[in-house]
Formats: structure tokens, C-alpha cells, sequence
């Protein structure tokens, strides 16, 4: 009988770890993949944004700006909140090759509020100056503009409506059956270190400091070119290309070795132009 309780125990337990494991990573980027970027983009700001960041990473209840960066996927469980689930992402036609296609866009004026990923970020980096808004209101505007520029440089963020966002396309990477949206947003940057530098074990803050000073910075005219329908657009097209090389269920045994790269130099340029869009807003 002990045992019997025993053994019931220990599955709870370990079904309990699995949905919270997978709960906590089932949104863009994973909390790793954001708060790398916002760690990035705090180390690359300037003395008097790095301390607006840290006021308003305290106000919302966090230590550091960067864990107040998955802000806005802890909220997603609150019915308030709803209205936000859709900027997040955007949907364009399987055929098209740019973002400028899709329905969010079209004959959208700007007093309009958000319907997408891409006009969100623009909309909440207007919110954050607004004297008319109470401060937790400009909080909220802050951490949301941060979030979604992470979220676009996902390239299944920038994806197609049919299969929502690759979270309907099942695939098997190293044995495991998961969804190529959920491979993306946190599986696939734990699958190798970051760097020869760096154990598979280190912590965002480690990650973050190596992205920003001792890895090989992003080109300034990429960091700089300041269009988020040219984010998307680059985005877009990774999507296209993963989708290409994806045909086959089970992914190749290079797969890693072969995106990990890449999906490490979209959190490093989000990490960047986020700084830029930080000065741009915030700087006196």
C-alpha cells in the first residue's frame, strides 16, 4: 500500500514538473529568449535609460528589466488581458513574400489601435510618453513595445493563419514529437551552448553579456536600418525557408547544428535594435 502512494506521489509530482516546464516555454521566444534580448538591449542603452528600465522593471514587480520582459506572456492567463493575444504574431498569405500584405495592414489608419505584432510596437511606443496615462498605464506600454519587438524577430511569429503559426505542425527533432512553433520559441536554443565559451547551462544574464560584448556584433547599418516591415520581412523569410526544409516530419540530425545559429542571431539584432528603439523613446 506505502508503495502504491508512493509511486502515485512521485507521478504527480512529475507531471506537475512537466506542465510547469512546458507551460513557462510555450510562448514566443520562451522566458530565455526574451529576457536575452532585453538583457542585451539594457547593456546597450545609455546610463539614464538603463535607469528609466530599472524603475519601471521595479514598479511591475521585477528585479531586472530583463525578467520584466515575459511580462506579457504572464499575463496571457488573465481575461483582462485578452485584447493582447493577437499582437503577438502576424498572419500573411502563404504566397506572399512581404508582411505589407496582410490583412492587419491594409487600409489601417494610425489612430487605429493594434491588430498585429507590427503595428503594436509603434502604437505602445507612443503610450510610453502619454502624460494623459497614469504611470502604470506607461508601464504596461513600456514592457509591451519591448516584448513584441522580441516577438518579431521569431520567424513563426511572422508566419501563416492556417496552422497557426507552425504551433499545428507537428515535428520530431532529436526523438521528440513537438510542435515546429514550440521548437522555435524556446527547444531549439537549449539544444547547443550559445558559444565553444559557454556551458548549454548558463544563465540568460551570462548569455546576454556574451551577446552583447564578446560575440561578433550585428553590422551597424542592420542594427540601424529602423523599418519594423523590414524586421517582419526578414522574419517572413526565414519562415519560408523553414517551411522548405521541413517537408519531412522528422527533421534532419543537423537541424541543430544548422538553425541554432540563426535563431542566436535574431535574439542578438532584437536585443540591438531594441536599444535603438529604447533611446529613440525614452532618452530625455
Amino acid at each position: 500500500m506505502y508503495c502504491r502512494i508512493a509511486m502515485r506521489q512521485l507521478i504527480c509530482i512529475n507531471i506537475l514538473f512537466v506542465i510547469t516546464f512546458f507551460s513557462a516555454n510555450s510562448y514566443s521566444w520562451g522566458g530565455l529568449g526574451h529576457r536575452i534580448v532585453c538583457d542585451i538591449a539594457w547593456r546597450d542603452s545609455s546610463s539614464e535609460v538603463k535607469k528609466i528600465l530599472s524603475q519601471t522593471a521595479k514598479r511591475m514587480g521585477y528585479k531586472t528589466f530583463a525578467d520584466s520582459c515575459v511580462w506579457a506572456d504572464r499575463i496571457r492567463k488573465n481575461a483582462s488581458y485578452d485584447f493582447l493575444k493577437p499582437l503577438h504574431y502576424i498572419n500573411v498569405p502563404v504566397s506572399s513574400s512581404s508582411v505589407k500584405s496582410s490583412q492587419c495592414l491594409v487600409g489601417r489608419k494610425i489612430s487605429q489601435k493594434p491588430r498585429c505584432v507590427i503595428t503594436a510596437v509603434d502604437y505602445y511606443a507612443t503610450r510610453i510618453r502619454l502624460p494623459s496615462l497614469s504611470q502604470r498605464q506607461r508601464d504596461e506600454a513600456l514592457l509591451l513595445m519591448s516584448h513584441f519587438i522580441g516577438d518579431l524577430h521569431q520567424p513563426l511569429h511572422v508566419s501563416y493563419a492556417y496552422d497557426r503559426g507552425g504551433t499545428a505542425k507537428k515535428v520530431i527533432f532529436e526523438g521528440k514529437l513537438l510542435s515546429l512553433h514550440g521548437l522555435w520559441d524556446s527547444t531549439l536554443l537549449y539544444c547547443q551552448p550559445f558559444s565553444a565559451d559557454l556551458p548549454r547551462s548558463s544563465s540568460w544574464k551570462t548569455i546576454g553579456r556574451y551577446l552583447w560584448n564578446g560575440g561578433k556584433k550585428p553590422d551597424i547599418s542592420v542594427i540601424s536600418t529602423y523599418s519594423i516591415i523590414s524586421w517582419a520581412d526578414e522574419s517572413l523569410a526565414m519562415t519560408k525557408s523553414l517551411y522548405r526544409d521541413t517537408d519531412s516530419q522528422r527533421l534532419p540530425n543537423d537541424y541543430c547544428r544548422q538553425y541554432h545559429p540563426l535563431a542566436v542571431e535574431r535574439l542578438r539584432l532584437a536585443g540591438f535594435r531594441l536599444a535603438r528603439k529604447l533611446e529613440e523613446t525614452l532618452a530625455p
